[in-house]
């Protein structure tokens, strides 16, 4: 009898868990919306390292690119086309740049695929 009694607090207590904060984002296959801000696909850099920054004065995607943050070599950052989805079903991004290093010699700069 007194296990029952030892086990009975720690059922009602299980039973009582809330989970909080935001629900999960659906993606686009679910019917969720596509994103509409560049995802960049890695983790900023120091600023002494070597890779890339953000060109305000590109005609491209490139002006898009922060210019406060330093993006390793390699680093990639997709553009999306949210009018896509209507359009197609699916969310599609309408660019692709990476952070390349032509020279080899600390030339750095992006390099978009539209």
């Amino acid at each position: 009898m007194r296990w029952l009694i030892l086990v009975a607090p720690l059922v009602a207590a299980c039973s009582t868990v809330e989970l909080t904060g935001p629900a999960p984002e659906r993606d686009a296959g679910h019917g969720g919306p596509c994103p509409s801000l560049p995802t960049v696909l890695c983790d900023a850099t120091a600023p002494t390292e070597n890779g890339c920054i953000g060109e305000p004065d590109a005609s491209d995607f490139r002006r898009l690119i922060p210019v406060d943050a330093r993006y390793p070599l390699g680093c990639r950052i997709n553009f999306p086309d949210p009018a896509a989805l209507p359009r197609t079903g699916e969310c599609t991004t309408k660019a692709q740049c990476q952070c390349v290093d032509p020279t080899g010699q600390s030339g750095t700069g992006w390099k978009c695929i539209p």
